[in-house]
């Protein structure tokens, strides 16, 4: 079972003493994306060895499973002498704004997994003082298991064991995939990250509709929820096209003669993804004396 917040503050008070040794993975700033990658893994691999440092490890603590041993620490300096194979950096970009020792120490023997939104490559390098570096997306759902990661690291020193660990990682969530160029990551984040929101939407009015004519809404939801995961299911498993599954589901032709006739999605979904990449790459953070 976990320490409670009182007695980890006690146990700060004793020294770095009770945190100690080798940990398969420590998040070093842990957002929701980063707790269910934790999480994912310890479901995967019960007997991995997991840690995260976060001042907030209360609300981490209310996410995670109730008999879940990943170690949860408050404060970076009581990480320092954790020897973690893979440093998953999450959070905000400014993590990296102002000197850590601690967060350095860390990085000198891991492979270091950066979801940090638009901090490059050269960026993680400079800072961290390290060329074990890997940039990764990952999206909402892998807070179910099922999310889409890509990930880049360059003309890096990572070995194929070390590519394969990073690989490992993210698929303990959902599918994942390397990219050669970090110029295509953007592109990639527009439609991995914002994708999802573009089905929610669509879910949104098909429920609102079917409400609005009278059906009982958990009926709505229930019928929209299913339908949106059979057509996932089909896209994942059929080896036909996207244009060719659209043909044999039109039931009525409707989709065809109002969201293409009257250019509908063939217009406002390259607008949205365009959009999206304009902002991926407007949050890129340059590099500071």
């Amino acid at each position: 079972m976990l320490e409670t917040a009182t007695k980890q503050e006690k146990a700060q008070k004793r020294g770095p003493s009770s945190a100690k040794g080798h940990v398969d993975v420590l998040a070093f700033g842990c957002c929701d994306l980063a707790t269910a990658i934790l999480a994912g893994l310890e479901r995967q691999n019960p007997q991995a060895s997991l840690a995260a440092v976060d001042p907030q490890i209360d609300r981490i603590r209310e996410t995670l499973p109730k008999r879940s041993r990943i170690r949860l620490l408050c404060r970076s300096d009581r990480a320092r002498t954790l020897k973690p194979g893979i440093l998953l950096l999450a959070g905000k970009p400014t993590l990296l704004d102002q000197p850590c020792p601690a967060l350095l120490e860390l990085a000198r023997d891991a492979i270091v997994v950066s979801i940090l939104p638009g901090v490059s490559l050269e960026l993680l390098r400079e800072r961290l003082e390290t060329d074990k570096v890997a940039r990764v997306t990952p999206n909402l759902p892998v807070m179910v298991g099922e999310g889409m990661s890509i990930g880049h690291c360059g003309a890096s020193s990572l070995t194929q064991a070390e590519l394969k660990a990073v690989a490992g990682l993210m698929a303990s969530v959902g599918q994942f995939n390397w990219l050669e160029s970090e110029s295509h990551f953007d592109l990639a984040s527009a439609v991995s990250g914002d994708g999802p929101g573009f089905v929610f939407s669509l879910a949104e009015q098909m429920i609102m509709t079917l409400y609005t004519e009278g059906m009982p809404l958990s009926l709505a939801e229930s019928l929209v929820q299913q339908t949106l995961f059979g057509a996932s299911a089909m896209l994942r498993q059929d080896p036909r096209s996207p244009a060719a599954l659209k043909q044999e589901a039109s039931l009525t032709g409707t989709s065809r003669t109002i969201l293409e006739h009257h250019d509908a999605l063939p217009r406002l979904i390259p607008e949205a993804i365009s959009e999206a990449h304009q902002r991926f790459q407007g949050s890129a953070r340059p590099l500071q004396a």
